[in-house]
């Protein structure tokens, strides 16, 4: 309060929260991004682990205003030894070869990680973002929300409150 300013109506103040809704926000976006990855890899294919081990993620600051972005992606670059890279394997094992049921045939070790639950095969990145897509969705409005309280999302740049 300014010095020597006395009143009898309460003061009140302008706060800015954009920033604390973007913390919230990431974060929901870094849990989320965690999940994924993670049930990509338990729909991946197995062999020798290699493209479990190339579904990674990556946060970065993305155009003019920086925001906040997170990729979820197969690092088609990771060597698989012998001048090869996980790049073939990846999208054959991803994409099959349509009109043939997938394109291919589980292998043992992919069989048994899936252990009859019929969840390792193709798609297994698009499958394990179209799972978590709409509980992240509520996820980041339920965090904004909360974080805006009872102004609502109306209210993302800043909020007015009486604090005497």
């Amino acid at each position: 309060m300014a010095s020597g300013v006395y009143t009898t109506t309460g003061i009140f103040r302008l706060e800015q929260i954009g920033e604390k809704v973007v913390k919230g926000v990431s974060d929901v976006m870094q849990d989320y991004a965690e999940k994924i990855v993670e049930r990509a890899r338990e729909y991946a294919p197995i062999d020798k682990g290699n493209l479990e081990r190339a579904i990674k993620k990556s946060t970065n600051k993305f155009g003019l205003n920086r925001r906040n972005t997170i990729d979820i992606y197969v690092d088609e670059t990771m060597s698989v030894g012998k001048g090869k890279t996980i790049r073939d394997y990846a999208r054959y094992m991803h994409e099959g070869i349509p009109g043939i049921q997938g394109g291919y045939k589980l292998g043992k070790k992919s069989l048994e990680k899936d252990a009859g639950r019929g969840i390792v095969g193709r798609k297994y990145l698009t499958r394990a973002l179209n799972d978590y897509k709409q509980d992240y969705l509520s996820a980041v409005r339920s965090r904004a929300d909360r974080v805006l309280g009872p102004h609502g999302r109306n209210s993302t740049i800043g909020q007015l409150r009486r604090i005497a």
